[in-house]
């Protein structure tokens, strides 16, 4: 058999078949929001940190800190910015990326807007929509304008300088904040619900303030997620926002907050909208605490057992035990008032642990 000659050249390409089946769409990614590759034009180091009062605000004066923290922006992770770097004008001056879509917060000197007697840089006036509400800091800044991007981002993310024309009136640099476009709660069957509330649950009771229960830890657990109760038929969305905060009873100092809006409301499972922590929270053995919700009203009812047994109860494993009365107080604080037994005759706060 004699040697196999050279290759031909290539026929013509046939025509081009009828296109596949769409596929069906993924599931929302329920990762955990994450940053990466944050970076600077001036090299300085930034930090990342989780935005609750008393957190510091750049990463090289770590004097100037939060005070209060509106609930849309609670627990949300952010960058603590070089206040050494206000001056700057680079386009980019910082880059981070998101692993999931979110919304862009940038805090600013209250001075550098237009109601506080200044200007904010193009890039900022053009692609993000200043809020009604300030983040309130320590002196001097006193407060933070917040604008809001108008669209969620994911992937890389880059930001102009804080004094990029026609930038006038500021005194500090700028934070920034990120928050996933939707949360949700831990899948089902994972952690143990504080209160079981049955799916289809009404409200009876137009609350203004806030409400809720004490409990004590037996053995460590780790929180997982927040919740709040949800009076409305499974399908209607939330016409109000609801928060939820998890105190130190001993000490009064906040430890976790989410807040549940129309736009951005977590899973419902049964007659609870929960959604999981940024990180879960370690609550160690002697631990007692208070959890409360608020946001109810004429629109959107809390339940009131008025005394009586509750349809809805506490979970009975042991590893927390709940106070014999409920709590109610003001609006955003802890309750530090008692309502009368039982612990649960409120449906209003809620979490999952495990």
């Amino acid at each position: 058999r004699g040697s196999r000659g050279p290759r031909g050249p290539s026929g013509k390409m046939g025509p081009r078949g009828p296109p596949g089946p769409v596929g069906a769409e993924g599931p929302t990614s329920s990762e955990p929001l994450a940053l990466s590759m944050v970076g600077s034009s001036s090299r300085r180091r930034y930090k990342q940190g989780f935005l609750m009062p008393n957190a510091p605000l750049y990463a090289d004066d770590l004097a100037l800190r939060v005070n209060s923290v509106p609930p849309e922006l609670a627990g949300q992770p952010y960058i603590l910015t070089a206040d050494a770097d206000k001056g700057a004008t680079r386009n980019p001056s910082l880059t981070f990326s998101v692993n999931r879509p979110a919304y862009i917060y940038v805090l600013r000197d209250v001075r550098g807007t237009p109601a506080g007697g200044g200007k904010a840089p193009s890039w900022l006036s053009a692609g993000f929509v200043l809020q009604p509400y300030t983040v309130n800091v320590t002196a001097p800044i006193n407060q933070l304008a917040v604008y809001k991007s108008a669209l969620p981002l994911s992937g890389l993310v880059q930001l102009g300088g804080n004094a990029a024309p026609p930038s006038a009136g500021f005194q500090n640099n700028y934070v920034v904040v990120v928050a996933a476009a939707e949360d949700h709660g831990s899948a089902e069957g994972v952690g143990t619900e504080a209160v079981r509330i049955s799916a289809g649950t009404g409200g009876n009771q137009a609350f203004l303030g806030s409400m809720g229960f004490a409990f004590n830890v037996s053995q460590p657990i780790y929180l997982l997620d927040l919740g709040v109760f949800d009076p409305l038929p499974e399908g209607v969305a939330l016409n109000s926002t609801l928060s939820c905060r998890v105190y130190n009873k001993k000490t009064g100092a906040l430890l976790a907050e989410q807040y549940f809006s129309p736009e951005n409301p977590g899973d419902l499972h049964g007659a609870t909208l929960f959604k999981s922590l940024r990180q879960p929270l370690l609550l160690p053995r002697g631990f007692e605490g208070v959890i409360a919700a608020d946001g109810y009203g004429p629109g959107l009812m809390n339940g009131n057992s008025e005394g009586a047994a509750p349809a809805w109860s506490f979970d009975g494993s042991g590893r927390v035990q709940f106070g014999g009365d409920a709590l109610f107080g003001e609006k955003g604080k802890m309750p530090d008032k008692v309502a009368g037994p039982p612990g649960n005759r409120f449906a209003a706060a809620n979490f999952k642990y495990t």
